[in-house]
C-alpha cells in the first residue's frame, strides 16, 4: 500500500496527460471544414443570425479544373494578371500583392479533391443535396479549398445554381486569408466562362 501511495501522483499525471492530449470532435474537422465552416455565410454574403430555412449546398463539389483553358491555368501567374489593370469588384493591389506572395507551381501541382462534401462537419444551417435536386431554393456550389504552401490564404470556387435568369450567378473565386486562426474574407476574382 505504502509503494501505491508513492506512484498515485504519477498516475494521476499520466492520467491527466493523456486526457488532455485526446482530441474533441472539433479539432478532429478536416481542414476543408474548417474553412468552409468559417466563410461559408460571407461567400453568400448573408448574416448567419438571420437564416431562416436551411441553405443547400450541393453533395458534388465545384472543381477549379473547369477554369483552366488550353494553357490558361488557373493557378498561374498570367490568369492572376489578368486582374492587375482596374475590374469591377476587384482590388487590383490586393491581387498585385497575391501575384508577389504566391508559389503558383506549388498552387498548380496540388490535387483537387473533388470527394463529396460530407454533413457531419458542416454547420447544421447547411443541408446537403444533389445539384439535380428539385427545389424551388438557390443551390449553392462550391469548390474544396485549395491552400497556399504556408496556408495562409485560401482559394474557393463558387456558383449558385439559376433558378431564372434573374436569380443566377456567375462564378467566382473568393479568396481568403488567415488572420489568429480564422478565414477572413481578402479579395474575389469574378470569372466568364466560354
Amino acid at each position: 500500500m505504502k509503494h501505491f501511495l508513492l506512484y498515485l501522483p504519477l498516475l494521476v499525471f499520466i492520467s491527466c496527460s493523456v486526457l488532455s492530449n485526446k482530441k474533441t470532435d472539433t479539432q478532429n474537422i478536416p481542414d476543408e471544414y474548417d474553412f468552409l465552416n468559417d466563410i461559408f455565410y460571407d461567400v453568400l454574403d448573408i448574416e448567419k443570425d438571420k437564416i431562416s430555412e436551411a441553405i443547400l449546398l450541393s453533395k458534388k463539389p465545384l472543381s477549379f479544373e473547369i477554369l483552366n483553358e488550353s494553357e490558361n491555368l488557373f493557378f498561374s501567374r498570367k490568369y492572376f494578371e489578368n486582374y492587375v489593370d482596374p475590374v469591377i469588384g476587384v482590388d487590383s493591389e490586393k491581387v498585385k500583392e497575391l501575384i508577389n506572395t504566391l508559389d503558383f507551381e506549388y498552387l498548380s501541382s496540388q490535387t483537387l479533391d473533388v470527394s463529396f462534401w460530407k454533413q457531419k462537419y458542416i454547420h447544421s444551417k447547411i443541408k446537403l443535396v444533389n445539384i439535380d435536386s428539385n427545389t424551388r431554393n438557390s443551390i449553392h456550389q462550391l469548390s474544396k479549398p485549395t491552400f497556399n504552401k504556408n496556408g495562409s490564404f485560401g482559394f474557393v470556387l463558387f456558383q449558385t445554381k439559376c433558378l431564372t435568369p434573374l436569380n443566377c450567378s456567375g462564378v467566382t473565386v473568393k479568396i481568403y486569408k488567415r488572420i489568429n486562426k480564422k478565414w477572413i474574407y481578402y479579395v474575389q476574382l469574378p470569372i466568364s466562362l466560354n
